[in-house]
């Protein structure tokens, strides 16, 4: 903290928050072990069970490292999207595929199948990461997240609609925030900024003498 205030000092304080009978708790020595340890001399194999690993700091890691394997980091990440045991996995592999279609879009087509998996979190997860790389295709496959009954597959939906400018998803976003009736104000504003986004201002125009006050 800085201490009085917000304005920078040049000086401060950190705190370190702690819990001294933890100290020598195994999973502790063991995340440090990890944390520590040259991920690029370790099998993929090793790096695809770390996904499961109970630190986010050691799956993050584990995932980033995949990250650099191309073919066989692309396959563990789908190995670990196929199972069901642990869902962080999953969310890990989802996010990793994401770094590959960072550099090669054509990656993000491996996450269209999950925005109809039984999973709402799953859902939600790859609706938002196909939006963040921009993955124009996954247009039409988006639109059907707009009435998930998962609010957050809701809200990433018309997020990802709007990133990528989806023109036919206009009157689907109107009906969500005709739905959403103000009620909930993240998905009034990933509706709305999906509308400004795709910019197409004829219908929006027209919603100036809706019934709906949300409109």
């Amino acid at each position: 903290d800085w201490i009085d205030g917000w304005e920078t000092k040049n000086h401060g304080r950190v705190w370190k928050l702690d819990v001294e009978e933890g100290a020598d708790a195994p999973e502790r020595k063991e995340t440090e072990k990890y944390l520590k340890a040259d991920f690029s001399k370790y099998q993929t194999n090793q790096l695809s069970a770390l996904l499961k690993h109970v630190d986010m700091r050691v799956r993050q890691k584990a995932q980033f490292e995949l990250a650099t394997r191309g073919r066989d980091g692309i396959a563990e990440f789908e190995a670990n999207i196929r199972q069901r045991e642990n869902q962080l996995a999953r969310v890990h592999a989802i996010w990793g595929i994401s770094q590959f279609a960072r550099k090669e879009q054509n990656h993000a087509r491996l996450l269209i199948p999950l925005l109809k998996d039984e999973d709402p979190e799953i859902r939600a997860q790859a609706g938002k990461w196909l939006g963040d790389v921009r993955y124009k295709r996954a247009g039409d496959a988006l639109i059907p997240l707009l009435k998930d009954e998962y609010a957050r597959a809701r809200f990433f939906g018309a997020e990802a609609l709007g990133r990528i400018r989806h023109q036919a998803a206009v009157e689907p976003i109107i009906d969500l925030l005709r739905e959403n009736n103000d009620e909930d104000a993240y998905i009034r504003h990933a509706g709305s900024l999906a509308l400004a986004r795709i910019g197409n201002a004829e219908p929006i125009v027209a919603l100036a003498n809706d019934r709906s006050r949300a409109l």
